[in-house]
């Protein structure tokens, strides 16, 4: 068996996924000899799609929110097969943890996905101060929403100072705190976003000594 015979059948064995389909010989000859990295662009493709419609029949399937229970179980699985299904479903199953009380569940997994650079983390911060608000701690939840916020508009031009307002504006109610306190509150936030400073530990700092200057001490 000559060279070029032994290269025809080693092409010619390479496997196909089931259902994969190719519009013409000439793609699927593509696909085969991997030209121009062919092959590997229509498999992460065909990957994804299959990932995608797996978790799309999943969502479907609880739509009528008849056995979370289940859900969650079929969203941890998939997770665990399927790593990058997580950017897909972590906000399902978050909110899934959160309607079922299980606080300390979603409060240890949000902290998990923030390491998780295809989450969003001021969406991750949004849920958590879901869970804080859920739990009554107050507090700690102006302190996530300024978080929040400083994510949120890391990447914008204009702060939006009234939605702002409006988010903390919930929790400040709750804890009877003077009005001005969250015009305060949205400076201390709208200066460090001047600078440029995205970092959440800094402002952090900043609103526990604001607090103790007004005698509030900053649950941790």
């Amino acid at each position: 068996m000559g060279l070029f015979d032994f290269l025809k059948k080693k092409k010619a064995t390479i496997d196909v996924p089931a259902g994969m389909e190719f519009k013409s010989d000439r793609e699927k000859e593509m696909y085969i000899n991997n030209t121009m990295g062919y092959r590997d662009t229509k498999n992460r493709v065909y990957y994804h799609d299959k990932l995608y419609k797996r978790i799309g029949e999943i969502h479907a399937k609880y739509a009528g929110g008849s056995n979370n229970a289940e859900y969650m179980q079929e969203l941890e699985n998939i997770i665990q097969t399927d790593p990058e299904s997580e950017s897909s479903v972590w906000d399902a199953l978050l909110k899934l943890y959160i309607d079922d009380k299980q606080y300390n569940k979603a409060w240890a997994y949000s902290n998990k996905l923030i390491l998780n650079s295809n989450v969003p983390t001021e969406k991750v911060r949004h849920e958590q101060v879901r869970i804080l608000k859920k739990e009554k701690k107050y507090i700690p939840a102006t302190d996530m929403i300024m978080a929040e916020h400083l994510l949120k508009y890391s990447n914008r031009i204009n702060f939006n100072r009234n939605a702002f307002i409006k988010d903390a504006g919930v929790c400040t109610r709750v804890l009877k705190w003077d009005e001005s306190m969250l015009e305060d509150m949205a400076n201390i936030l709208e200066t460090q976003l001047k600078k440029k400073d995205y970092d959440e530990g800094h402002l952090h700092n900043s609103y526990k000594k604001y607090l103790q200057s007004k005698g509030i001490i900053m649950e941790e």
